[in-house]
């Protein structure tokens, strides 16, 4: 038991501390995350996290024996509070029911046809995800420089606490992770890339580096054909 309090302890402590990035996050100089609807719910998770935390101290400290009945029920009202915090993370991250509690530079003023009950349905997994690649955030561009900047977008789950290794013509130059950029300084000419993961390795790709211009490279996860996939951002 004493390590489950001290464990919700620090959880709170951590929770409470992301709170103090709420005001920029309202006012839009700082980003939780590069995917939206994380980004949209970030305030709503942080709270939950809290009280769900909280609500798990007071239970660890709590005695059911001695409690009156008004603590009890005080006790399964914050549970259920929990409970229903919770649940509004989606609400919050995926529609505009709760857009009271995001920041209003990513709320959208029209909600959304489908939720009207009319309109075209909301486009499915494989069409977000090429948009999602057609509207990536990359780091500012390096004008003069004859360089491969490998750019992994978040938009995959998979091997997202994992990094792959990254080959410039056969050889090592570093690795990237989940939502990361890798700037690689080269000389002009064709360059075959490649990614690895474990013994897994992706299709080679050759991509001609001109002299004072970077190329990017999007390195992902693939599908069942291909387990990792390289591509050039145009």
């Amino acid at each position: 038991m004493r390590l489950e309090f001290w464990m919700m302890t620090a959880i709170l402590l951590v929770t409470m501390t992301r709170l103090t990035k709420a005001r920029s996050w309202w006012r839009g100089e700082w980003r939780s995350s590069r995917i939206r609807w994380r980004d949209r719910a970030w305030l709503t998770i942080v709270v939950s996290v809290a009280v769900l935390s909280g609500t798990m101290l007071i239970v660890f400290a709590f005695d059911r024996d001695t409690a009156s009945r008004g603590a009890l029920q005080a006790v399964r009202s914050l549970i259920i509070l929990s409970g229903v915090l919770f649940l509004s993370v989606p609400l919050a991250g995926w529609t505009h029911y709760l857009d009271f509690v995001v920041a209003p530079h990513l709320r959208s003023d029209d909600t959304p046809p489908y939720l009207r009950g009319s309109g075209p349905v909301p486009p499915n997994r494989a069409e977000r995800r090429a948009r999602s690649r057609r509207r990536l955030r990359l780091g500012a561009p390096t004008p003069g420089r004859t360089a491969i900047r490998f750019h992994r977008p978040a938009i995959r789950f998979r091997d997202r606490f994992r990094a792959y290794r990254l080959e410039i013509d056969g050889e090592p130059v570093g690795e990237i992770r989940h939502g990361g950029e890798v700037l690689i300084v080269t000389t002009p000419g064709p360059r075959t890339v490649r990614a690895r993961i474990d013994w897994v390795e992706s299709s080679p790709l050759t991509v001609l580096v001109r002299p004072d211009r970077t190329v990017t490279v999007l390195v992902e996860p693939g599908d069942e054909t291909e387990y990792l996939r390289l591509a050039v951002h145009d």
